[in-house]
This record gives C-alpha cells, structure tokens and sequence, in this order.
C-alpha cells in the first residue's frame, strides 16, 4: 500500500531526530512511499541535502506565530 507521510521536525539542522527522519524517510521511499517534510523553523542543512536527493521538503517560518497549522501541510 502506498502512503503518504508527513514528518514535521522543528528544524533541519544536524541532530539526533534530524538524523532520523533523514533514515525514515529514505527507508519509506525504498518500500514505495512518499515521505515529506515540513521543518517548522529553517531548513538547515539535512533538509538541503533531502532536497538533493528528490525529497519534498519545506520549511515554515513564521515569525508571527510558532504554530504549525494544517494549511502549512496542503491537508
């Protein structure tokens, strides 16, 4: 079954659970899914190299409001 998988990270900078999506993310695409990411703050340099290797990633910085609604995610 193919999904859809949104993975919303404070930043992409280096860093434990940055590191982890990273993995996460390249497994799903091998089993046929289709992960993204959405960094509430910056991109930082593993969302740039997700970036390189195909993958949708966004940030959203937002200096009004720390909130990451559902419009920020297209659901």
């Amino acid at each position: 079954m193919h999904m859809k998988i949104a993975h919303v990270a404070d930043s992409m900078d280096v860093g434990g659970a940055e590191t982890i999506v990273v993995q996460m993310c390249r497994l799903q695409r091998v089993q046929g899914h289709d992960p993204r990411v959405y960094a509430v703050g910056n991109l930082g340099p593993l969302g740039e190299l997700m970036r390189e290797e195909g993958f949708a990633v966004e940030a959203h910085i937002d200096r009004k409001s720390t909130r990451l609604n559902s419009s920020h995610l297209g659901i």
